[in-house]
């Protein structure tokens, strides 16, 4: 036999009203994925210089990144690339 105490339950179902509440109770909105197509446009590179601290002593690293940017719908779009990579001049991306 279980033994609950007044106050527990009270405490759970005020903790389950509040959730209930601040939840919402509507159905989750699932979006469609829809295929569209990215036309190459360049790439983007992106430098700058980050001050690294390590225990009494400060050094300057230099940090590159490189950007590709697509064309997809009319809006040019950036993604992070890697060096050594060629990318395609048509891609197909999916957006939901």
């Amino acid at each position: 036999m279980v033994v609950v105490s007044i106050p527990t339950m009270l405490v759970v179902m005020v903790a389950y009203c509040v959730s209930y509440v601040w939840t919402s109770q509507e159905p989750v909105k699932v979006y469609k994925n829809e295929q569209v197509t990215g036309q190459f446009v360049r790439y983007v590179a992106e430098g700058y210089n980050e001050t690294v601290r390590s225990g009494k002593s400060t050094r300057h690293v230099d940090r590159h990144e490189v950007y590709v940017v697509y064309r997809i719908n009319g809006n040019e779009v950036l993604f992070r690339g890697r060096e050594g990579i060629e990318y395609p001049k048509t891609a197909i991306f999916y957006k939901n």
